[in-house]
């Protein structure tokens, strides 16, 4: 699906661009930010972007979505005073994506991923921020010299709001240069806010793309068809913020799992169909119902069956067995 036919679909009332001085397609980079709500967030995220120390031309593209509680002021403030770097669009909730009856980012994101004309894409959700300043030099710089990788990204730390930094904690187990081979990326834990990628090789949206809300994680089974990723050490660490509002961590684990399945089956059929990612693919989706059996049984003392039925089903296509994906689970919490 092209913007025009996403746009004639979806789109019920007009997304206004700001006025700026941006000329289209003169940055080799764009650093796409999300907004939705995030007064209390948002200056430290655009600030740690416009701090990038760089030898190119980069942008930040702000899609903010409508939000009610002064985000879209402070976007604008933002866009006035930058007008030679931010790019704002300003979005209607009349637009949006629901899935089961609740809201999402999902028109809004689709939205600007179709206005970007750069070279690469960074992403940086507005909720996060970046604390090297030769941060995104040193990503871009590492793609153009080498062709056969899709994407790179560096390491984060989770920040749980709720507990004022209590277990803090490093996203990426790696403490090196890394070169991640393109089975493995969609398995290892690649910070959405640290990546970067090459724009115009992965299709941006399908029909049926509306109903599946971990767009991170189609992102990089598409992007693990192009090339390898290669992790940055010397790059100091983003942040990435737990909290009551963000979209995903405010979701219940159960749901987070029943959302993972939904992406990982569309990747299944409409990705990975006749690779070897395939049967990777189908084996994680046995862990992450092994996952909900698991949660269901020490959240709530319940035994789904089942959850469990099902995760032995997929073991058995997946050319493994439930012991070993009984096994995974448990080094992965430990590992944690």
């Amino acid at each position: 699906m092209n913007f025009e036919e996403f746009k004639n679909k979806y789109q019920k009332a007009p997304v206004v661009e700001y006025p700026n001085q941006r000329i289209i397609g003169s940055a080799l980079v764009t650093i796409r930010v999300l907004a939705y709500n995030h007064i209390n967030f948002i200056s430290k995220c655009l600030d740690s972007i416009l701090m990038q120390e760089t030898s190119f031309e980069y942008e930040v593209l702000i899609a903010e979505d409508d939000s009610d509680d002064g985000t879209r002021e402070l976007c604008v403030k933002y866009a006035r005073e930058h007008p030679d770097k931010v790019r704002l669009l300003l979005n209607d909730r009349k637009n949006n994506i629901s899935i089961n009856g609740k809201p999402t980012g999902i028109f809004n994101s689709t939205y600007s991923n179709f206005s970007i004309h750069s070279k690469y894409i960074a992403m940086c959700e507005a909720d996060d921020y970046w604390t090297d300043p030769t941060s995104l030099e040193k990503r871009v710089q590492f793609l153009e010299k080498n062709n056969e990788y899709s994407m790179c990204y560096h390491n984060a730390i989770s920040l749980n709001e709720n507990t004022h930094n209590k277990g803090a904690r490093l996203l990426v187990k790696l403490d090196k240069d890394t070169t991640v081979s393109s089975l493995d990326i969609i398995n290892l834990h690649t910070p959405t806010s640290t990546i970067v990628y090459r724009n115009g090789f992965v299709k941006k949206f399908d029909q049926y793309m509306p109903q599946i809300l971990c767009g991170d994680a189609i992102l990089k089974s598409k992007l693990s068809l192009i090339g390898q990723a290669r992790y940055i050490n010397s790059i100091r660490p983003a942040v990435y913020r737990c909290h009551d509002g963000g979209i995903w961590s405010s979701i219940k684990v159960t749901d987070q799992v029943n959302h993972s399945l939904k992406a990982w089956k569309y990747m299944i059929t409409k990705v990975f169909i006749g690779t070897e990612r395939a049967q990777e693919s189908i084996r994680t989706i046995s862990y992450k119902y092994f996952t909900l059996f698991v949660s269901f049984l020490i959240r709530k003392k319940t035994v789904h069956l089942g959850f469990l039925k099902s995760s032995y089903k997929y073991a058995k296509i997946g050319d493994t067995n439930l012991l070993a994906i009984g096994k995974s689970w448990l080094l992965s919490k430990i590992q944690f």
